[in-house]
């Protein structure tokens, strides 16, 4: 069955697929691009997306939004895609899932919650245990350690957010991640963290992409 798959870059979206594909043919990614969203409008965000599609050899489509007008083009984008089941990186907030249950039934879409219901430790430790290797590209600094900015997902960390008392996965808006290599991935996307900017008790990462290599030049 053909699917695509509603992809942000970060952990959750990048486990969802893989755990789909073995029953779907995900052909294509679909990022929804914010407009003046400072943790994602940066240039080197956009080309991370677009690599990690090359890396895994998935059709990649981006659209430019607002937050007026993310919910009409994400349902247009849906329309126009001959895919017609969804894999959604969906974890326990009701609200999310009935959101996109909802655009589901208006543009006849059929969507796949690979990580629903599912304990968020284990999910957690199910990432790291498929080879995924993922950043924290922002974080709420009063929730986590600032240090924390920039490093990889690893048990140290999973310990750190069971400590503080923060949902694994980071459901809450704790934290956010970009994935830089997976199971799948042809190709490792290397990542150098540069600097950060505080919104509020935000605080975002700034990564600056290293030219991209192939895992044959490495060997």
């Amino acid at each position: 069955m053909d699917a695509f798959c509603s992809w942000s870059g970060g952990k959750d979206s990048s486990l969802a697929w893989d755990l789909a594909v073995d029953e779907y043919d995900v052909s294509r990614f679909v990022t929804m691009m914010v407009d003046g969203r400072d943790d994602r409008d940066a240039g080197s965000y956009h080309e991370l997306i677009r690599r990690q599609a090359r890396s895994v050899g998935t059709t990649l489509v981006q659209r430019r939004v607002t937050w007026e007008t993310y919910e009409e083009q994400f349902k247009r984008v849906l329309e126009s895609l001959d895919e017609k089941y969804g894999v959604f990186g969906t974890v326990d907030v009701d609200a999310d899932r009935e959101w996109v249950e909802s655009i589901c039934d208006e543009t006849g879409v059929t969507p796949v919650f690979p990580l629903w219901d599912r304990e968020p430790t284990a999910t957690y430790r199910t990432f790291l245990d498929r080879g995924f290797e993922a950043r924290v590209a922002k974080l709420d600094s009063t929730e986590i350690d600032e240090r924390w900015l920039g490093r990889p997902l690893d048990e140290t960390f999973l310990n750190h957010l069971h400590e503080r008392g923060v949902h694994p996965l980071g459901e809450g808006g704790e934290y956010h991640t970009v994935t830089v290599d997976g199971p799948s991935f042809e190709t490792r996307i290397d990542l150098e963290l540069v600097g950060s900017k505080r919104q509020g008790d935000d605080i975002v990462a700034t990564f600056e992409l290293e030219p991209e290599d192939t895992r044959d030049s490495q060997t």
